[in-house]
C-alpha cells in the first residue's frame, strides 16, 4: 500500500471525525435502523425479491436488498446516522440490517467489486457489523476499511483484498478443507494493515453458509468452523493489491466531497485560515472535554468498581454498589454527563479563585446532553492525537 494513500485517507478520516462531532451535537441520535442511498453517480439497480428497481438519491432500502452498481457509476449508502458505504463501479452487495441503535445487527455481503466502509461511532456492546465476502469475514466495532473482491473469469477462483485505515478489525479467512470440513484462520488488522486472501473455486464455502457462519458460528447444517493456524489450514495471507482505478477514484471522490464543503470555489487561503481557526477552537474544546471526561470516568469506575468503563463487562461489576438496582448504559451515561458538567464547573470555580474571567472557561455546547456522553468518550480519545500530526 502506497504511503500517499494512507496520508490521504488519514486526512479524510480526520475531517470525518471532526464533522461527526458537530453532527452529534446538532442532530442528536436515532433509535431505529434506516438505509438510504446517500449519493449516486450514474445508474444503479436494486433487487428486492422478484422486483428490480432503479436506485435514486434518498431512496430507502430494505434489509435483504441486493444493490448492483454498473460500470461508470458509484453509490454511497447511509445506514442510521453514522455508517457510510461507498460502492465503486462493478460492485454487487447484499444488505442485512435489523435491530435498533442499541442492538443493531448489520451484515454486508460483497459478491464482487470494491467498497469503502465507514463506521464513525463505536458500536454498542450488543451491536455487530460484519463485512462478508465469498472467502472472508471482517468484524467491525467502529472503523474505516477497504474491501475488494475479484473473481477469475476462467477458473472461478476468488481473491479478497482487505485494508484498515482507521481502527482495528478481526479478519477471518474461511475455506473447505480436503476432508470436507470448514476451517478458518483469524487475523487482527490494525491501522495501515492490509492483506489478500485467495481461494480456489473448489474450496469456497457457499454464500448462505458464509452468512450462517457470521450469524451463528456454524454452517447451515450445524457444522462448527475449526480455527487453525495458517499452515494447518493451508490459507495464506498475501500483500493486498487493490485495483489502481479504485484507489484513484476513491481519492478523487474523497477530494471532491471535501471541496464541495466550500461551494465548489476551492480551498482559498481565507477559507484555509477560517478552517484552521475552527479546528483550533474545536481542539481546545475537545482537550477540555477529554480531561473532564477522563476524571468523570474515573469517579464512575471507582464508585461502581468497574475496571474499564469503555468496555463494560456486566459480570465484573460489583452489583452490591448498585444497591441491587438494574445496571444499564443509561445510568452510566447520566452519571457520566453530570460528572463532566461538574468538572467544568470546578474549572470555572478555580478560574474565579485565580481572578480569571469566567468567560475564559468554555461552556458546554448547546444541545449537549447525557444521550451523547458515551459518544464523547470515544470521540475525545480518538481525537487526542489528531491535531499533533
Amino acid at each position: 500500500m502506497k504511503k500517499w494513500i494512507w496520508i490521504t485517507l488519514g486526512i479524510v478520516a480526520a475531517i470525518a471525525i471532526a464533522a461527526a462531532v458537530i453532527l452529534i451535537f446538532v442532530v442528536g441520535r436515532n433509535d431505529y435502523r434506516s438505509i438510504k442511498v446517500f449519493e449516486i453517480g450514474g445508474d444503479a439497480r436494486v433487487e428486492r425479491g422478484a422486483d428490480t428497481l432503479d436506485a435514486f438519491k434518498d431512496m430507502s432500502l430494505s434489509s435483504g436488498d441486493v444493490l448492483e452498481v454498473p460500470d461508470d457509476s458509484f453509490v454511497r449508502l447511509k445506514l442510521d446516522d453514522d455508517k457510510y458505504v461507498y460502492l465503486e463501479a462493478g460492485t454487487r452487495i447484499e444488505l442485512y440490517a435489523t435491530g435498533t441503535e442499541k442492538d443493531s445487527k448489520t451484515r454486508v455481503f460483497v459478491s464482487r467489486g470494491s467498497m469503502m466502509t465507514e463506521v464513525r461511532k463505536k458500536l454498542s456492546a450488543r451491536s455487530s457489523y460484519d463485512i462478508v465476502t465469498p472467502n472472508t469475514t471482517m468484524s467491525i466495532r467502529g472503523t474505516k476499511t477497504l474491501t475488494e473482491v475479484t473473481e477469475d473469469a476462467a477458473t472461478g477462483d476468488i481473491k479478497t483484498n482487505s485494508a484498515v485505515y482507521e481502527g482495528k478489525v478481526t479478519l477471518m479467512a474461511v475455506k473447505v478443507a480436503p476432508d470436507g470440513k470448514v476451517v478458518s484462520v483469524e487475523k487482527e488488522l490494525g491501522e495501515g494493515d492490509s492483506n489478500s486472501v485467495s481461494t480456489v473455486k473448489e474450496e469456497l464455502v457457499s454464500e448462505e453458509d458464509m452468512k450462517s457462519i457470521v450469524d451463528f458460528g456454524e454452517t447451515l447444517k450445524g457444522e462448527k468452523v475449526e480455527s487453525l493456524s495458517e499452515e494447518e489450514a493451508g490459507i495464506r495471507f498475501d500483500e493486498a493489491d487493490f485495483k489502481a482505478a479504485f484507489l484513484e477514484n476513491l481519492k478523487k471522490y474523497l477530494s471532491d466531497n471535501f471541496m464541495s464543503l466550500f461551494d465548489g470555489t476551492g480551498l482559498t487561503s481565507e477559507k484555509l485560515e477560517s478552517l484552521s481557526e475552527g479546528l483550533n477552537s474545536l481542539k481546545g474544546y475537545l482537550e477540555k472535554a477529554r480531561d473532564a471526561t477522563e476524571k468523570a470516568k474515573e469517579k464512575i469506575e471507582e464508585k461502581y468498581g468497574i475496571d474499564d468503563i469503555d468496555n463494560i463487562d456486566p459480570s465484573t461489576i460489583d452489583s452490591e454498589k448498585f444497591d441491587n438496582e438494574t445496571v444499564d448504559s443509561d445510568t452510566f451515561a447520566s452519571e457520566l454527563f453530570e460528572g463532566i458538567r461538574q468538572e467544568y464547573e470546578d474549572k470555572e470555580s478555580d478560574g474565579a479563585d485565580q481572578e480569571s474571567s469566567a468567560s475564559e472557561v468554555d461552556a458546554l455546547p448547546e444541545g449537549f446532553s447525557k444521550d451523547i456522553a458515551k459518544d464523547l468518550i470515544g470521540i475525545a480519545d480518538g481525537l487526542q492525537g489528531l491535531f499533533s500530526r
